[in-house]
């Protein structure tokens, strides 16, 4: 390290062979491992970043108090930028970079332990972890993967779910080709999350043939859709769905409350021509939630599916502004869309909205494991709830004359 006038760590010739380890600390050289976000030490074993104290350190770069003071501290500590670990016998491992940790809920998250995580899996040639902007948790891990045998998304967050702390779970997974690497085969992060910022700008474009995850899904008819996409768009709504559910309810059931509402979208009830892997995986997310619900009621989660109508907003503001079409599939499902609409067979968003903050609310509980329409009435399925609970009914739409 330029900073420190050579190496601060070597691993002797004689000894126990780690190739893995950086060795321990060259004689003179004093070291620290701290917590990133807020400096203070970390206990051995634990991983935090590598700070040493050494007569060969800088004293500061030329002309630049700013990037000195943020590589020096006051106690002549230089911070090295390694996410390191050290073991009790004074061996020490480079683990990560600390630019390139990922903050989720103020948690530090190293993308490398992740990544060794998902090497693991049988199905899985190559991975990189990046950072993911996210409007709850600050920041999430995503994985783009490679792989060398068949393997969901969900599978692959599960296999690392049960290898890590809740907090260092993937949230999100890609499937790509290849890794992007330099010629000393680093992985170039950089441009994997610049391609998903600009994958993420299109996300819910309205455009015929995306799914739930911003992604083209199957469109045309099922019985000539290729396997991979049909089951491709299974995989990130139910799947995904089914994903979420688990990471809420690590923290619902505990806390012995809680509500989850699942978007079924119209799809999930009604005929969607050309639209068959998406319409199946909603009805199917009907089923889930009625299952779901039987097996959190002892804890005191509620689970809902909605069908919030269909609006005329993201797909359906796409066929209203569509042409003709033709007999293309994206023109023959604007043009279902528009007939739909014309109709009368429409939704109003502002009535979807009110549907789903009541049943947020905690205002419909014992309607738990239904699914609703944004056309029911949650009025007139209260004051029948004894009926509805006593004939267990669970049918695709609770009709109410509304």
């Amino acid at each position: 390290m330029t900073e420190v006038s050579g190496g601060t760590h070597i691993a002797p010739d004689t000894g126990p062979d780690r190739p893995e380890s950086v060795g321990p600390a060259l004689p003179g050289v004093e070291c620290r491992i701290v917590d990133p976000g807020t400096g203070a030490d970390l206990r051995p074993g634990e991983p935090g970043e590598l700070l040493v104290r050494t007569a060969g350190a800088m004293r500061g770069y030329l002309g630049d108090p700013g990037a000195t003071a943020a590589t020096i501290d006051p106690g002549g500590w230089v911070h090295t930028g390694d996410v390191v670990t050290a073991g009790g016998d004074g061996w020490f491992y480079v683990t990560d970079r600390v630019k390139e940790l990922i903050k989720y809920k103020g948690y530090q998250v190293a993308p490398a332990e992740l990544e060794a995580i998902l090497l693991t899996h049988p199905a899985v040639a190559d991975v990189a972890v990046v950072r993911r902007p996210d409007a709850l948790a600050g920041e999430i891990p995503k994985a783009f993967v490679v792989l060398q045998a068949p393997a969901s998304a969900p599978e692959l967050m599960t296999w690392v779910g049960e290898r890590v702390a809740s907090y260092k779970r993937v949230r999100q997974i890609e499937f790509i080709d290849s890794i992007p690497k330099s010629p000393a085969g680093k992985i170039l992060r950089r441009l994997l999350a610049e391609r998903d910022a600009s994958a993420g700008s299109q996300t819910g474009s309205g455009d015929g043939g995306h799914d739930n995850g911003g992604r083209k899904s199957d469109l045309g008819p099922g019985a000539v859709r290729g396997r991979w996409q049909w089951w491709h768009a299974i995989e990130v709504n139910l799947g995904g769905a089914f994903v979420l559910t688990q990471l809420a309810l690590e923290h619902m059931i505990p806390a012995g409350k809680g509500r989850i509402i699942n978007i079924t979208s119209y799809a999930g009830v009604y005929r969607w021509p050309l639209l068959s892997a998406y319409a199946a995986s909603k009805a199917a997310l009907v089923k889930l939630t009625e299952t779901l619900a039987e097996e959190t009621r002892p804890h005191g989660v509620s689970v809902f599916s909605v069908d919030p109508g269909l609006l005329p907003i993201g797909l359906g503001r796409a066929a209203l502004k569509a042409g003709a079409g033709g007999q293309t599939p994206q023109g023959r499902v604007h043009r279902w869309i528009r007939d739909q609409l014309a109709a009368g067979r429409g939704a109003d968003p502002e009535e979807a909205a009110r549907l789903i903050l009541a049943l947020a609310s905690g205002r419909a509980d014992r309607l738990s494991g239904r699914h609703l329409s944004v056309t029911d009435n949650l009025d007139a399925l209260l004051l029948r709830i004894d009926q509805i609970e006593r004939d267990d009914l669970h049918t695709l739409r609770l009709r109410t004359g509304h």
